[in-house]
Order: structure tokens, then C-alpha cells, then sequence
């Protein structure tokens, strides 16, 4: 089965209040060139379909396209466990 991201944005240090969804790019490993050292990070957001009784998901993969390389590359990070969300 594949799962699509169904939202992604971006938190850019430089820019705490722009929004970022209209853009087509996002950083990872990312420190932008500004007048002042500035972090960007990206986060991506999937919705798992319901499993039925029984099944389990014993695996899952990550797949990126890279535009600009860097040396060490970023790191992926385990996401939050489920819990309470904000209205």
C-alpha cells in the first residue's frame, strides 16, 4: 500500500510567521543564508487508512528526492506518539 502525505509545511526560523504551503520545495538539514544563521525544518503529515481485525503494519519506508546534497545529510526523526490534538 502507499501512503501519500496529506499536508506539509515548513518552520522557518528567519520567517516564524510566514506560511508555507504554497511553496513547492521544502528544506531538511537546512541552514539558510541570511544575514543571520537561520534553521528550516520540514514536517510531513500521513493519515494511515483503519486497519481491519488482525492486520498490523510491520513496515514502512520513506522515500525523498534530494535537489541540493549535502556531505553528512539530514536526519529523519520518529514521530510524536498519538495523542490529544488541539480543536
Amino acid at each position: 500500500m502507499t501512503v501519500d502525505a496529506v499536508a506539509d509545511t515548513m518552520a522557518r526560523q528567519a520567517a516564524l510567521t510566514t506560511a508555507s504551503g504554497s511553496l513547492t520545495t521544502l528544506l531538511a538539514d537546512a541552514q539558510e543564508t541570511t544575514s543571520t544563521t537561520s534553521r528550516a525544518t520540514s514536517y510531513l503529515r500521513f493519515t494511515v487508512p483503519t486497519l481491519n481485525a488482525g492486520e498490523t503494519i510491520t513496515g514502512a519506508r520513506l522515500s525523498l528526492q534530494v535537489t541540493n546534497a549535502t556531505t553528512d545529510g539530514p536526519a529523519a526523526c520518529a514521530p510524536a506518539p498519538p495523542g490529544p490534538r488541539a480543536p
